[in-house]
């Protein structure tokens, strides 16, 4: 067990008090099972200041699905001393359910607590060799601190548990591209490519590494060629995206945005960045329906959203489209 059972008293105080002192003040009066409904469901929207409203508002005692709950609300909020307090809590309620312990891992990453979390992804691997987020944590822990012997040490044992397969190939193609490794990183594209040609990550990190090589234009073939092959990759058009925004063609980055956007209908990463480069070409109306679907799924973009229509009253001397961005920045500030 990752954590010393003597804690385990210490702990569940912890995580008690900060269950009932960090929480706002109830909104409503409806209270046991009504509230966690609410609260899952807050959290499938982002709104995790409301979430923990309705936790607190569930006066029964804590149980393992309140504590998920509670976890996952104090990660959207980044508060990620709550989490972790809360995660090493929820551990000991169900010290076999792996997937807890991967998110205890990543939350003592996210703390810089390295040492733990390396000794939680371990812990995972012990139970199951083929666990390939613990081999990714470990990766990502090693990357940070620069330990490139470790780092290989990881993948060779990754390439043990399932042997040369394209999903092994896949994530060695991100994992060298991401540390900057390019040529083998193109290595192992290539070879997952030919593996499975219907992986669009591949291409994409094929693409990226010609970048790193300074083969400008092989890397926006190849990006651009895999957004068309791949239209419902999110990743694929975010990309093309990005390149072309790079590059100021504000008319194709709008183009792959919008792609990106009805691959991903939940992503307001590409609603945000279509937002914004809608309104670089002054097209209001795309710009303000991405800018309030972006806040709706994600409150983290309102100030982004308030300064676009700060933007739009000095460009638009027509109070028209200045006074609807700022109603709907009032709303989304609202919800916030």
């Amino acid at each position: 067990m990752i954590i010393d059972m003597k804690s385990f008293l210490g702990l569940i105080l912890l995580s008690l008090l900060a269950y009932q002192q960090a929480l706002p003040k109830t909104l409503s009066q409806k209270r046991g099972a009504s509230s966690v409904a609410k609260a899952k469901k807050a959290i499938s929207q982002k709104r995790y200041k409301e979430a923990l409203h309705e936790l607190n508002n569930s006066k029964s005692e804590p149980n393992a699905e309140k504590l998920d709950l509670l976890a996952k609300a104090y990660r959207g909020l980044k508060d990620t001393k709550n989490e972790t307090r809360t995660l090493e809590v929820l551990h000991l309620l169900e010290p076999t359910k792996l997937s807890i312990t991967e998110e205890l891992g990543n939350a003592y990453i996210k703390s810089e607590q390295l040492d733990k979390a390396a000794e939680t992804f371990r812990a995972i691997l012990k139970e199951d060799k083929k666990y390939m987020a613990a081999y990714e944590g470990l990766y990502h822990i090693f990357s940070k601190t620069k330990n490139n012997y470790e780092q290989r040490t990881v993948l060779q044992d990754m390439q043990k548990a399932f042997g040369d397969n394209a999903v092994v190939y896949t994530k060695l193609c991100r994992f060298y591209s991401e540390d900057s490794f390019f040529e083998k990183s193109l290595e192992y594209c290539e070879k997952a490519i030919k593996k499975n040609p219907r992986v669009a990550e591949n291409y994409i990190y094929a693409g990226l590494d010609y970048k790193g090589k300074g083969l400008s234009e092989k890397s926006r073939n190849l990006i651009h060629q895999a957004a068309k092959k791949f239209p419902k990759s999110e990743l694929a058009q975010y990309t093309a995206g990005t390149q072309n925004l790079e590059m100021k063609n504000w008319e194709s980055a709008k183009y792959y945005f919008h792609r990106c956007v009805r691959a991903n209908k939940a992503s307001d990463k590409c609603w945000n960045e279509l937002a914004k480069v809608a309104l670089s070409l002054k097209d209001y109306s795309t710009s303000l329906s991405a800018f309030t679907k972006a806040c709706e799924l994600n409150h983290e973009h309102y100030t982004e959203f308030r300064n676009a229509a700060s933007t739009v009253k000095f460009q638009n001397k027509e109070k028209g489209w200045s006074d609807r961005f700022q109603s709907a920045v009032s709303r989304c500030g609202k919800e916030n």
